[in-house]
């Protein structure tokens, strides 16, 4: 045989093997697109695994994993779970591995199911809720804890960020967004009263919520929090944690303005205690009548003399009492000043101390996770 007639044998026999080798490829579901049902396809599937009964060789079945993962992703895609379940067993008694098909089959059906969810939710209406909130107050300053939920004991909705906070005389509107939620936190109150908008802050803490710190427009106890007293919704409750904080300066004030108000009170009118005078009085107090000349004058015992009272200018009555006053009303407005001084350093004070207590539990907790981070590392 010459080296020419060789060649040609050889390239025959190898395109004999190859077209041997793509008739071999038999689908369990032939022409699968055309099926109008899983029961028709089951039907099919059933019959195919009829004929390779008792072979576990994939190539002698004529099964191959391209073949297989195309058949398994029209059932997956038709939602035909039972046929889906039917294939991958078949294919795997052949040791033929279908997991990376029906991971990226299941990933592509979860993505049009979560499209078709925001789709959904584009179309519902934003839900508008008035938040659940506890409050305190200190002298300067009123205090508000905002969870956002619909009352206090429900979970908080996570993800939300402020769009809008105004303070305007007693009025505070404070409303918030939460984002793939569909829902808005709308917080619109008249509170007891004014407040000072300048130095009025919202601080968002974790886990939902939002603290809301409002200075008074000037230092006072409030008996309550809203403008009348009937207008307390449902879901508003006392800050507790936070008013013992401050009771202590609370009730320190209490008794400045209790002394306050007692010195500011007016004084009562002097009553009138002048009486009339009858004749027979005015007689009797009259002094005696001067001797005529020549008669001897009769001498008046000591003790039966009467002393004329002094008789001071009402002039200098008023302006000694004026300056009295003048002097009291010096004394107090120092002192008041002085107090609102004293309170102010004991609130910043407090202040400064919270900040650092709020810090030193931060760099504990910091402390630990680390601690427990190497600890896991070494174990």
């Amino acid at each position: 045989c010459s080296p020419g007639v060789a060649r040609t044998m050889r390239l025959v026999l190898l395109a004999a093997i190859a077209c041997g080798s793509a008739m071999a490829v038999t689908p369990l579901l032939p022409d699968h697109e055309h099926f109008v049902s899983e029961a028709d396809a089951l039907d099919t599937l059933a019959a195919a695994l009829a004929k390779i009964e008792g072979v576990e060789d994939a190539g002698k079945a004529g099964l191959d994993k391209k073949t297989g993962a195309t058949e398994l992703e029209f059932a997956m895609g038709r939602g035909w779970w039972e046929l889906s379940k039917q294939l991958v067993s078949a294919y795997r008694a052949r040791k033929v591995d279908l997991t990376a098909p029906v991971y990226n089959t299941a990933s592509r059906i979860k993505k049009q199911i979560q499209h078709l969810q925001e789709s959904l939710q584009a179309q519902k209406a934003t839900r508008i809720i008035s938040p659940a909130f506890r409050w305190a107050q200190s002298p300067s300053a009123v205090f508000l804890e905002q969870k956002f939920s619909h009352k206090w004991d429900a979970p908080a909705t996570l993800g939300c960020k402020q769009d809008r906070f105004s303070v305007k005389n007693r009025r505070i509107s404070f409303h918030a967004a939460c984002k793939d939620k569909r829902k808005r936190f709308h917080l619109d109150i008249d509170l007891f009263r004014p407040l000072d908008a300048a130095l009025s802050s919202v601080t968002f803490n974790s886990v939902g919520r939002a603290t809301l710190t409002l200075r008074k427009s000037t230092n006072a106890t409030w008996p309550r929090l809203f403008r009348r007293g009937d207008a307390k919704p449902s879901n508003v409750h006392t800050w507790h944690a936070m008013s013992e904080r401050y009771a202590a300066e609370l009730k320190d004030f209490a008794e400045v303005e209790a002394n306050l108000s007692k010195s500011a009170d007016p004084k009562a009118p002097q009553a009138d205690n002048s009486t009339e005078v009858s004749p027979k009085q005015e007689e009797a107090q009259a002094p005696p009548a001067e001797p005529p000349v020549g008669a001897s004058a009769t001498a008046v015992p000591e003790a039966d003399a009467v002393a004329e009272p002094a008789v001071e200018d009402p002039a200098s009555l008023a302006a000694a009492k004026q300056l009295g006053q003048e002097e009291i009303n010096a004394l107090e407005a120092a002192w008041r000043t002085a107090r609102e001084k004293i309170l102010e350093i004991n609130a910043r004070a407090r202040a400064e101390k919270a900040l650092v207590q709020s810090a030193a539990e931060a760099r504990a907790a910091a402390i630990r996770a680390e601690f427990a981070a190497k600890r896991a590392q070494a174990a």
